[in-house]
């Protein structure tokens, strides 16, 4: 199995740090992401061939961060450091990098000290304006998104005025998932994908020589599994009022998706639960998902709430509500009853995910018989539709069904897709067909004489 040192899905993230490093002049590139994105991965790529200074800032008050950070540059430099000040020691630092023109100064997870005072801020601020030896690159980086994107700008000061650039690492597309494991079928690389989402962190952890069954089993529902509690942490390490979230994503994984739903089940205000849905909708956690106007828009679901995290989702349908039982080491009677026959209907919605993400690459190498913006889905009061596409220029439309089951599809799934577009007040040209579990074989001989039904399988994804 490979390891993410071969960056994989990441090399527009390195070719966007080599584009900020070759500017020239002095910079200041923010970097943050969720821990587990690679961000640290990414940057030891980025640095491989170019003199720096790199520090991990610790959870701990200045005084210390500043022996910790004198003690260590030290030995990673050479450097003889005089001065205690956080601009003294990342001077004394440069000066040892005597025959360089440019050098990368990285301070990871730099809200480790920010929280403690400004000291380091205007240390940054002083090396970017005073020092004039050699050209340097700043990159903070941080695994609290929540800061980043809500208060980081007004810890920084004047600092954030020199800000160059930010990147923020998401997860990974299910073709870098593909990639990472070689060795594994396109149906087990969807269910990596639909349980672990695109995080590397948590993607590195899957077995790719065990079964899906002991993979969920080891990682999230034994009690010394690492993902048994991770969800927890996260949100600790994000939020306040764990146990408030706790209810509005358990509720959500239960697909109760409604604000009226939502405030029938927890008796919280519908100003309240808005204020909670934000806050993880900024996490990337949550989404507030919105139906395809095509059709008789009146039919539409005029919006509802999801959890967007396949980490997440997965942890509060099946661990949340169950750990009691998993607290009693009933891990096998878990998987057996409460995951395995709802894993088809958990696995659809990312299944549909992956087949956007086939169409979507097609799209952009002019593969498909339309060229749309945007691929969505058609959610009805009754019935859903899993992908709608538009052609910009001519208005075609491509509608496309997956499914995701031990049964092959069959006429009787495509009438039933029929219907939905019916219901819908959709009239469409092109049909797209996803399954699993490929197709029988007398639809298959069907669909031969009908050039605008593409039946695609797992092995073509």
């Amino acid at each position: 199995m490979k390891g993410w040192g071969c960056m994989v899905g990441r090399k527009k993230e390195l070719s966007f740090l080599n584009e900020q490093y070759n500017a020239g002049a002095n910079s200041l590139v923010i970097l943050y992401g969720r821990q587990g994105t690679g961000k640290t991965t990414l940057i030891n790529e980025f640095l491989k061939d170019k003199s720096h200074i790199y520090y991990l800032a610790k959870e701990c008050q200045t005084t210390e961060q500043q022996f910790l950070m004198k003690e260590e540059l030290e030995k990673s430099t050479g450097a003889e450091i005089n001065g205690v000040e956080f601009a003294d020691i990342i001077k004394d630092s440069l000066n040892s990098f005597s025959g360089a023109d440019k050098v990368v100064v990285v301070i990871d997870e730099i809200y480790n000290e920010l929280k403690q005072g400004p000291a380091l801020r205007d240390a940054i601020a002083d090396v970017l304006e005073n020092y004039e030896d050699k050209s340097v690159m700043f990159i903070l980086t941080s695994s609290s998104v929540w800061w980043v994107e809500n208060h980081m700008v007004k810890d920084l000061g004047k600092l954030a005025m020199s800000i160059t650039a930010f990147n923020k690492l998401s997860g990974l597309d299910f073709v870098d998932i593909v990639n990472r494991f070689e060795s594994l079928s396109s149906r087990q690389c969807v269910y990596i994908y639909g349980i672990l989402g695109g995080v590397p962190g948590y993607v590195d952890m899957w077995k790719d020589k065990s079964s899906v069954k002991s993979n969920i089993i080891n990682l999230f529902l034994d009690k010394n599994g690492l993902f048994y509690r991770e969800p927890e942490r996260f949100l600790k390490s994000e939020l306040r009022e764990l146990s408030f979230y706790n209810t509005i994503l358990a509720n959500l994984a239960a697909g109760r998706v409604k604000l009226n739903e939502l405030h029938a089940r927890t008796g919280f205000s519908r100003a309240k639960i808005s204020v909670y849905i934000k806050n993880l909708i900024q996490l990337d956690i949550v989404e507030k998902r919105f139906s395809s106007d095509e059709g008789d828009y009146s039919r539409t679901q005029k919006g509802v709430y999801c959890i967007k995290d396949p980490f997440m989702h997965f942890w509060y349908k099946f661990v949340f509500p169950n750990t009691g039982l998993l607290e009693m080491g009933h891990t096998e009677y878990v998987y057996d009853n409460i995951i395995e026959p709802q894993l088809s209907d958990y696995m659809h919605p990312y299944f549909v995910k992956v087949c956007k993400e086939y169409l979507n690459l097609m799209n952009q190498y002019k593969r498909l018989p339309v060229n749309y913006e945007i691929c969505e889905s058609w959610n009805g009061k009754e019935h859903n539709i899993d992908i709608i596409a538009k052609d910009i220029e001519t208005g075609e439309l491509i509608a496309g069904m997956c499914k995701w089951s031990d049964e092959p599809y069959s006429d009787d799934d495509f009438a039933a897709m029929i219907e939905k577009l019916e219901y819908a007040k959709i009239d469409c040209e092109y049909y797209y067909l996803f399954s699993k579990s490929g197709f029988r074989e007398d639809f298959e001989i069907s669909c031969k004489q009908i050039n605008n039904v593409i039946l695609i399988d797992l092995n073509s994804l």
